[in-house]
């Protein structure tokens, strides 16, 4: 088991001083007691808080979502840099080709053992938006929902796409 040590552990009410006990990968404890373990991360004086979850982000770190694995992977791992421990990439409204392509490759980093934090899915943004509320996406490529385009993509990447 390990444990992180701080004065500035962060809850929703308060910053606790004690320790946060945890064993492959999974908090096991937050309290003040000392247990044994057989390594200590000493960050008194620093916040420590739970990880951010990014549930729409385009790319990070110069990388696209919509790129290759190694551009996920590297833009996943940029976020991590920064606190966002769990994420989801997003997808804009494109071609359904070439949206089913990144979210292939979203599949693949996924399941990558260099990411070192979590995608939860793909988020797909289109392309099934209002026209008069779609930001920066390409008006060419939003439509209303075809269920004989978008169940195949579901069927297939059920598992994948998150949101």
């Amino acid at each position: 088991m390990k444990r992180i040590k701080s004065d500035k552990i962060i809850f929703a009410d308060q910053l606790f001083d004690g320790y946060v006990y945890f064993d492959n990968g999974i908090i096991t404890d937050v309290t003040q007691k000392e247990i044994p373990v057989f390594k200590e991360y000493d960050l008194t004086g620093y916040y420590v808080s739970a990880g951010f979850i990014d549930i729409h982000t385009h790319g990070g770190g110069g990388n696209r979502f919509e790129g290759s694995v190694d551009e996920i992977v590297d833009g996943c791992n940029f976020h991590l840099m920064y606190g966002t421990t769990s994420i989801c990439p997003t997808i804009s409204a494109a071609a359904l080709d070439s949206m089913a392509q990144s979210v292939e490759n979203v599949r693949k980093a996924m399941n990558d053992p260099r990411v070192k934090g979590t995608i939860i899915g793909a988020h797909l943004e289109g392309p099934y938006l209002s026209r008069k509320q779609s930001g920066a996406q390409c008006a060419d490529f939003i439509s209303d929902p075809n269920e004989q385009e978008y169940l195949p993509l579901l069927e297939r990447y059920g598992d994948t796409i998150a949101r």
